[in-house]
């Protein structure tokens, strides 16, 4: 660990608006990052002026427009540095992020990828929150700084966001790098295929970064491709048998899978995709639930009515009593 090097990498794209923000978040670290990696993956606006700005302070990769994937891949192979680190180009790190996963890799050298908590802003909405309380994951954690097994972080939803995640860079060659052409759940896939084979996952149970919630238009908020999705957890599941860890995942696809199933209820357009999913994976659930969606798959547009109306009112409820005011955590969203 007296090698330690780190590798900040930033996939963009047409994200001038962002990007010094993310840029400035990891030049100000207390231990600072040994390179930063700007992928501008085709962008049409100033993104590359704005990097080319900071001169030999970060590097600049520009690429035709690939995808997030194809970007993260690029990074990863320009960088110098034993681990890498993501960072989208819309959200930002806090201060201490690189010092506290250094510290938690000192105490823990068998480790080879970490993550931690973070803070949702809603910043146009003017609330922002802890993603997870500290209370809930220190009783998973049950004293150690790492989980045993990333799959049962997965499965309470409790192992952080991409732009937290450390990766020592030897990992992506056994087992490849983010899936080209997936234009969803690409990072999801990623961790999915590490905790196969490595199933120890490094947590810093405070907040290391902050995921902007509201920005539209970024690579990592596009429009859903559910026929990849479905070929994503049928892979999946064969990797997992493959590996002897089907126990621990089977239940982590069945929970999303019902998310996403759950999720194309909100919207008449995917009412087919729905059907697909129905037909692949309705074998995972009971008999109650399967009625269930094969009653809302009647009428889809009805069913988008009646699941947003309960959805706003869910949303007001939580509003009230999760969400904090913007100046009750750190965050440069006016920025």
């Amino acid at each position: 660990m007296e090698d330690y090097s780190v590798s900040a990498i930033i996939p963009a794209y047409n994200a001038g608006k962002y990007i010094c923000r993310a840029i400035d978040s990891v030049l100000a670290q207390t231990l600072p990052v040994n390179e930063i990696i700007v992928v501008d993956d085709g962008s049409t606006d100033d993104t590359a002026q704005k990097v080319r700005a900071y001169g030999d302070k970060v590097r600049l990769i520009q690429k035709e427009n690939g995808g997030v994937s194809s970007a993260r891949n690029a990074g990863i192979d320009a960088s110098s540095c034993e681990w890498v680190a993501f960072l989208d180009a819309d959200d930002e790190w806090l201060p201490e992020k690189n010092m506290l996963q250094r510290e938690l890799l000192m105490r823990n050298q068998d480790l080879v990828w970490a993550g931690g908590n973070y803070i949702r802003c809603q910043c146009g909405s003017g609330f922002r929150w802890l993603n997870k309380e500290t209370g809930r994951i220190d009783s998973v954690l049950q004293g150690r700084d790492f989980y045993p097994d990333f799959f049962d972080a997965f499965l309470l939803q409790i192992y952080g966001h991409t732009s937290d995640f450390l990766v020592c860079k030897t990992i992506f060659s056994q087992i490849g790098g983010f899936p080209a052409g997936q234009k969803n759940s690409e990072d999801m896939d990623m961790w999915w295929r590490i905790a196969m084979h490595y199933s120890r996952f490094g947590f810093v149970n405070k907040p290391l970064s902050i995921y902007h919630a509201e920005v539209s238009g970024s690579l990592t908020r596009t429009t859903r491709n559910w026929g990849q999705h479905i070929d994503m957890i049928r892979n999946s599941l064969a990797l997992a048998n493959q590996c002897g860890r089907n126990d621990k995942f089977y239940p982590c696809a069945k929970y999303m899978v019902y998310r996403w199933m759950r999720s194309m209820l909100f919207d008449h357009r995917y009412g087919n995709d729905l059907k697909l999913f129905y037909k692949e994976f309705s074998y995972m659930y009971s008999l109650t639930f399967r009625i269930a969606m094969r009653v809302g798959m009647i009428s889809p547009v009805m069913t988008e009515l009646v699941c947003k109306g309960v959805g706003r009112m869910s949303r007001l409820l939580c509003c009230k009593t999760s969400m904090r005011p913007a100046e009750s955590l750190e965050c440069s969203c006016g920025n």
